[in-house]
């Protein structure tokens, strides 16, 4: 068991394709199986989502919902582990099994524990679920959802070998239900008297004899029985070694009576070679001896779209940049296997008295060049964009954090090579892929490979039938498909010869190699200031661009931003990687950008693709950071110039930044606190009735407009008439600050350059000092000086209805105490009005009047 992983996507295709809901924030990775399968527990809700919508109307809906991760929420993830430390392996089977109390969340340790105890922890977390569920009745999160335990594993590929029986397996059939019962009347009229004395014979045989000697058979009958054994020593003669093998072990491993459903897919290895007298897939073996060199196939963009209503229907992956050649996968089978596929589900369907049983779902075909450069999901490195990580962030900036200095020398050292220093070739993103297409393409192994993931409703199944040779049925006739059906699927492809394809992409291979080590060069030539702003979105471009000729994947360029630069347009009409040289040269040392046309976000902040792979690498802080400097520093849009610029940056700063972040992070803490309030062994109608009322007064904090405002601040935290309660989510401590005090904080925060400033008043995960420091930093003292900029902050707080703030213990952000900010501040048409100006000095004197009239009322 590992609990660092719990964060892992769930990421098997062969389930998330037929599940009735969506993942997001339902899944808690468990464990990892000695076989390399992946354990999670995915939370089911209890009732069909409203927004399980019909074909294109669902598609359309998933690609306008927010993209984010599966796993569970924080607070919900740290309930559930402890929930499995405190109370599952506490109990006296596991409790001496490593997995210790003071585990946390994320704590790196580790524990191997035997399959049997592995059973033994699935079946007191299902049989406890109940008394966890009344603990955490405040949360309506617990009451909507059931636990259930996934598992996958994509990487244990097991060889079927063809035998003879596979060879000869003739194409299976419909089973008519009429005659399917018309067989079975038949049956029951010609027999009725034989069988019947046949059984009252092997009932009085069977009298005395143990209930376990008739196996997984005892509920049914002897003839049943020896029907279901006839059908089981057929399909046995179709195995062969490793597919028994598979076979046996899922046996011993799993009981079908607690197995909702099963998926797996089939793939087909297709290989071509030059034919001297016949077209691509001839199936006379008398020319095996004149077969040629091998041929690499690609599917064919207009042939695929021939076999779906609308494009719609599936994705492409076009490979080397050509828009019509590549890889396509869609969510059902494509037209050629719909034959097959009804066939089987029909007759699979009449076998268990008209249940849906059999699905077919994703379906994908790909070149093995696929899996020459990438054996896992994350082996193909120039994916990963390595270069912009290592090579856009400033190395000053990068050496104010040791985490972050440390990972981009990683990052650099990888680009470089210099993780095998003897042979650097190995671990350099592109010249490794270079290579191992090379030995593909000498050893040629340049198969096109099509899987079918296959589904299976175990709980569906007729009892007679629940076992794993109905599990594994579907795949002979899939396999002599592929066999024999050799037309049917070769219409979909193109053949190429290995000089063209896959050697196009050794070309481009060392074109992006070449490429980004010059800016290698550049970025060591300027030393600790690093890349300006046009290199920088010049290497995060050329990452893109080589992990789409690799992938082809649709999401890696990004229409907003590639479609000024013409490259998609080039792309598309004519196979090329164009950069317009009027948008963004980085021919000369020093790049060029066009500023004014770059593309923007709707508050006229440029679109920069290197600073989101910065977030990828090194987190959000340093992304917001780095796109501060660029903002005030190199762009000349984002200068402030004078105090009115200051304060309406400030004020938008605390609207869209400072509150929403601050937000985020007090309501993890006050839920964070429920749960260490739940796990201290409190009464439970005694917590209920106390956490119900904060849980109705934190959402209602949480949709106001106004939340650091002091009536807000009473509504959530109202007066407490008793003594305070154990881990009480409310602030243990308030304290009164002056509102100027607390912005000189602010200020000085923003100014001081250690590693440590500013951690009294945001997270780690926070972005808005980052931002108001790196403007705070870029801005002329001469245009706004430091008492401007304390009296903006001030100003634009209580502007923007900030009266609380949380408040720091131990040099650290906290939600146990908090602070109250009191005092005057200057009015904000001060603040905007020139210094020196007939209207400030207006203002000045209505505002020393106004101070003379409360000193007079006050006397």
């Amino acid at each position: 068991m590992a609990r660092w992983h719990w964060q892992a996507p769930y990421s098997s295709k062969h389930v998330v394709n037929s599940l009735p809901f969506d993942l997001h924030h339902r899944t808690f990775r468990i464990a990892t199986g000695a076989s390399r399968e992946l354990w999670y527990i995915v939370m089911h809700p209890n009732q069909a989502q409203a927004v399980e919508l019909p074909g294109r109307q669902r598609r359309r809906w998933e690609k306008k919902a927010p993209r984010s991760g599966s796993s569970l929420r924080r607070d919900h993830a740290e309930a559930m582990a402890a929930y499995i430390i405190k109370n599952i392996f506490q109990d006296g089977e596991l409790l001496g099994e490593g997995v210790e109390p003071k585990w946390k969340l994320n704590a790196r340790q580790s524990q191997s524990i035997s399959y049997d105890k592995w059973l033994t922890f699935q079946t007191l977390f299902m049989e406890r679920w109940g008394e966890f569920v009344q603990q955490h009745a405040h949360d309506e999160f617990w009451l909507e959802h059931q636990p259930a335990f996934h598992t996958n594993d994509h990487g244990a590929n097991i060889q079927i070998t063809v035998n003879g029986p596979l060879r000869e397996l003739p194409m299976e059939t419909r089973i008519r239900n009429d005659q399917y019962d018309e067989d079975e009347d038949s049956d029951s009229d010609s027999d009725v008297s034989a069988r019947s004395h046949r059984r009252q014979i092997e009932t009085n045989d069977s009298e005395g004899e143990d209930e376990d000697a008739e196996g997984r058979f005892s509920s049914i009958g002897e003839e049943e029985a020896a029907e279901v054994a006839e059908q089981e020593d057929a399909q046995r003669a179709l195995y062969g070694d490793g597919l028994e093998h598979l076979r046996s072990e899922l046996e011993k491993k799993y009981n079908l009576d607690h197995i909702e459903q099963i998926s797996y897919a089939i793939a087909a290895d297709i290989h071509c070679a030059e034919a001297r007298d016949s077209g691509v897939g001839g199936d006379d073996e008398e020319n095996e001896e004149e077969v040629g060199n091998a041929i690499c196939l690609l599917s064919d963009r207009s042939k695929v779209a021939q076999q779906y209503r609308s494009k719609r229907d599936f994705t492409f992956y076009p490979l080397g940049f050509h828009p019509r050649y590549g890889n396509f996968s869609p969510r059902q089978p494509p037209r050629f296997l719909d034959n097959l596929c009804t066939v089987m589900r029909d007759n699979m369907s009449v076998q268990n008295d008209g249940s849906d049983v059999l699905s077919f779902g994703f379906f994908q075909a790909y070149s093995n060049i696929k899996r020459t450069i990438r054996s896992r999901a994350d082996d193909l490195l120039v994916t990963k964009g390595i270069a912009t990580a290592a090579l856009t962030l400033p190395p000053s900036d990068a050496g104010r954090n040791a985490p972050t200095k440390s990972r981009q020398l990683r990052l650099l050292r990888r680009l470089r090579g210099q993780l095998t220093p003897e042979e650097p070739e190995l671990s350099t993103p592109f010249t490794r892929e270079r290579q191992r297409i090379q030995a593909a393409m000498t050893q040629e192994q340049l198969a096109f490979r099509m899987e079918q993931v296959v589904t299976i409703r175990v709980s569906h199944l007729k009892r007679q039938r629940r076992h794993f040779f109905t599990v594994l049925q579907p795949i002979f006739q899939l396999m002599r498909f592929f066999l024999k059906e050799v037309r049917s699927y070769t219409q979909v492809m193109r053949g190429f010869p290995p000089t063209i394809f896959p050697g196009i992409l050794c070309s481009y291979a060392k074109l992006f190699e070449l490429a980004l080590g010059e800016m290698d060069q550049r970025f060591q030539a300027r030393g600790t200031k690093g890349l300006d702003i046009a290199l920088s979105e010049s290497i995060a471009v050329l990452d893109r661009l080589g992990h789409f000729c690799f992938t082809g994947h649709p999401r890696v360029l990004p229409n907003t931003v590639l479609g000024p630069l013409v490259t998609m347009e080039s792309l598309k009409k004519g196979a090329w990687p164009f950069i317009s040289p009027d948008m963004l040269d980085f021919r000369e040392s020093h790049g060029k950008m066009d500023v004014v046309r770059w593309p923007r976000t709707t508050d006229k902040q440029p679109i920069l693709l290197h600073v989101a792979a910065l977030a990828y690498h090194y987190g959000a802080v340093i992304a917001a950071n780095r796109h501060s400097q660029l903002w005030f520093g190199q762009l000349q849009d984002g200068a402030i110039g004078d105090v009115r610029a200051a304060g309406r940056f400030l004020e938008e700063m605390f609207c869209n930044l400072w509150v929403p972040q601050m937000m985020l992070f007090l309501t993890y803490q006050f839920r964070r606190q429920i749960n260490r309030g739940i796990r201290s062994g409190m009464d439970a109608n005694e917590r209920l009735r106390r956490l119900e009322g904060f849980r109705a007064a934190l959402e209602v904090w949480e949709s106001c407009d106004e939340p650091f405002s002091l009536r807000q601040y009473k509504r959530l935290f109202p007066p407490q008439t008793g003594p305070a309660e154990l881990d009480d989510p409310r602030p243990t401590s308030t304290t009164d600050k002056a509102r100027h005090g607390f912005a000189e904080e602010m200020y000085n925060a923003c100014v001081d350059t250690t590693s440590t400033a500013g951690e009294t008043l945001c997270s780690s995960h926070a972005t808005w000092l980052s931002v108001l420091r790196g403007a705070i930093q870029h801005t002329s003292v001469d245009d706004v000086s430091k008492q401007d900029w304390i009296y903006g902050l001030a100003t634009a707080m209580d502007a923007t209805r900030i009266e609380w703030v949380p408040g720091s213990h131990r040099k650290k952000v906290t939600s146990r105490r908090t602070i109250h900010l009191v005092g005057y501040t200057r009015p904000k048409q001060l603040l905007r009005a020139i210094p020196g100006s007939l209207k400030r000095a207006a203002i000045v004197g209505k505002l020393a009047w106004h101070l003379v009239d409360l000193a007079r009322n006050h006397l």
